[in-house]
């Protein structure tokens, strides 16, 4: 819903803003730099987020962000080989990409189904990691 909101509510600034974290993402990436790309990966969604000047959903995100923030650390920490590490850094470098491109066309159907991708990558490490 937040991508969605936001590919409709999102001022040129905030575009502006994800741009550069989208920059920063894939410099991460190809530093293999798990610890930047969180740091930039929770500042991207904060930024969709914000962009959807929706006072619920800022709310909620507020009160899940300590819990992602800990998911991703621990998946840093324990949980990644180097290769996967690497692999997975890649692909949500692409994936935070086509978000942010389906937001600046302002096409909210697209924006949702980039947004779900992201979040099914997500799961998918979860699942490897647990199963």
């Amino acid at each position: 819903a937040a991508a969605y909101t936001a590919a409709k509510t999102i001022s040129r600034e905030e575009t502006r803003k994800l741009e550069e974290i989208v920059a920063r993402i894939q410099e991460a990436a190809d530093a293999s730099s798990r610890e930047e790309y969180n740091k930039w990966d929770s500042l991207f969604h904060e930024t969709v987020i914000n962009s959807t000047k929706n006072p619920y959903m800022i709310r909620m995100y507020k009160c899940i962000s300590d819990d992602l923030s800990r998911y991703r650390f621990h998946l840093t920490r324990q949980c990644y080989s180097k290769n996967e590490n690497e692999f997975f850094l890649r692909n949500v470098g692409v994936i935070h990409g086509d978000i942010l491109r389906a937001i600046k066309s302002r096409n909210a159907g697209w924006a949702k189904e980039e947004m779900a991708n992201d979040i099914q990558s997500m799961l998918g490490t979860i699942q490897r990691v647990l199963f």
